[in-house]
């Protein structure tokens, strides 16, 4: 084993799923790839879709089992593989295969599929896969949905955060009051408060945070 895989392994739990590629693209596309990840719901056991679905899976997730990406030379694992996308014959058989079977899938399963395909197409950093995913969706556009592919430029004004517009408005301001220290004689003014209805913690700390909320108004 690596130095590299066995650094990986001893971060254990402060290990983060996702590849690290996936931070240079927008949430939104990020959120297509993770989706897609599920697979198909009612298919059958050796259903066609499932091959792909692991490939994706492999691009995108950390192997668990080793705590690393997963590699050509892991093999095959029902779970993520790269065998099927490891050289042009395999991946156009594993297309075809998918192909005829299109047609008895939930079109909104396949269009989760197939954006995903359309993203690792365009920004997957391995140049052969990226290139064998875009034949992938460019041979879908055609075939099964009649139109022309998106362009990457067209996908990225999409799927991009709406850009970012509200971004800045959703974090928290700092606050910069600082808390007001409870002086003895508020102490004692909450507890005889306290003690007309009973006494007690909560009526106490009750009378005590009226008289901070009421000094720091004062300030």
């Amino acid at each position: 084993m690596t130095q590299e895989v066995q650094t990986v392994k001893q971060k254990g739990t402060n290990m983060q799923l996702l590849l690290p590629w996936l931070a240079n693209l927008p949430l939104q596309q990020q959120a297509v790839l993770v989706m897609a990840c599920r697979g198909f719901d009612g298919s059958v056991k050796h259903s066609a879709h499932k091959p792909l679905v692991r490939t994706l899976r492999a691009h995108v997730m950390l192997a668990a089992q080793y705590g690393r990406p997963w590699s050509l030379d892991d093999g095959f694992s029902s779970f993520m593989t790269l065998d099927y996308i490891k050289d042009f014959e395999s991946w156009r058989a594993t297309v075809e295969a998918f192909m005829a079977e299109v047609d008895s899938y939930n079109t909104h399963a396949l269009l989760h599929l197939v954006h995903a395909a359309q993203i690792l197409g365009y920004k997957l950093p391995h140049l052969e896969y990226r290139k064998r995913w875009c034949d992938f969706y460019e041979y879908f556009c055609g075939e099964v949905l009649h139109s022309p592919p998106e362009t990457c430029a067209f996908m990225d004004s999409r799927l991009n955060d709406w850009g970012q517009r509200d971004w800045v408005a959703t974090q928290a301001e700092p606050d910069e009051r600082q808390p007001i220290p409870a002086t003895p004689e508020m102490e004692a003014k909450a507890h005889a408060i306290a003690q007309r209805y009973g006494g007690g913690a909560i009526p106490y700390y009750a009378a005590l945070a009226a008289l901070l909320l009421v000094n720091g108004e004062a300030e």
